[in-house]
């Protein structure tokens, strides 16, 4: 099981990622633009240390939507972190592999 703060911070992540669930951001692509620099920079400080646990310590939570969430969160902040030079392709690739195994795990595919 997942850590609470694991937990917590994917939920915080979510609401950050999706403020507007119904609609596309103009953001989400746009990790090396300098317009949108410094939210990367803030996603990444909030973060980027949570990605660290959860690859030292892979374990997925129990909630589904959680794992799903989740995933999504390892591959976002994982890509938008290298796009900032903060991780390299091995680290986005373990954030890559755990997201994977957490949807599998929670059963979010069905």
């Amino acid at each position: 099981m997942a850590s609470r703060i694991i937990v917590g911070s994917i939920g915080q992540f979510h609401d950050q990622w999706f403020p507007h669930p119904h609609q596309i951001q103009k953001w989400w692509f746009a990790a090396k633009a300098a317009k949108f620099r410094s939210r990367f920079e803030q996603l990444s400080a909030t973060f980027l240390p949570v990605l660290r646990e959860i690859v030292e310590d892979s374990q997925h939570p129990d909630d589904d939507m959680k794992c799903l969430q989740g995933a999504v969160m390892l591959d976002q902040m994982g890509r938008n972190c290298r796009a900032l030079g903060e991780v390299d392709d091995g680290f986005v690739a373990q954030c890559d592999r755990i997201a994977l195994a957490w949807i599998e795990e929670g059963d979010v595919i069905r």
